[in-house]
């Protein structure tokens, strides 16, 4: 076991793979942007001397917009399916 790893990565990479939907590669993809932006984010708050929260916020919004997105699409398929329904004829009319 490495000495400086954080047991806390796991804490948000598990609700990664819950918005990737248990898929290998989302998972796989999400998992790698989030990697990504949390070391450059970082990495950025020690050159720019900003506190660490810009890190947070960072993470913050890579769980947000996914979770957002899927209810956007969802609401769109509903609204869509429910204006499918009613533009089909009835039987009888």
């Amino acid at each position: 076991m490495r000495a400086d790893w954080n047991p806390a990565y796991s804490l948000v990479v598990v609700p990664l793979v819950f918005l990737a939907q248990f898929n290998g590669f989302g998972s796989i993809a999400l998992v790698f942007v989030f990697s990504v932006l949390s070391i450059g984010s970082e990495s950025a708050a020690r050159r720019m001397g900003v506190p660490n929260y810009f890190t947070l916020l960072t993470v913050a919004l890579l769980l947000i917009v996914p979770g957002l997105t899927r209810l956007a699409v969802a609401r769109l398929r509903q609204a869509l399916r429910h204006r499918a329904l009613r533009n089909t004829p009835q039987d009888g009319a």
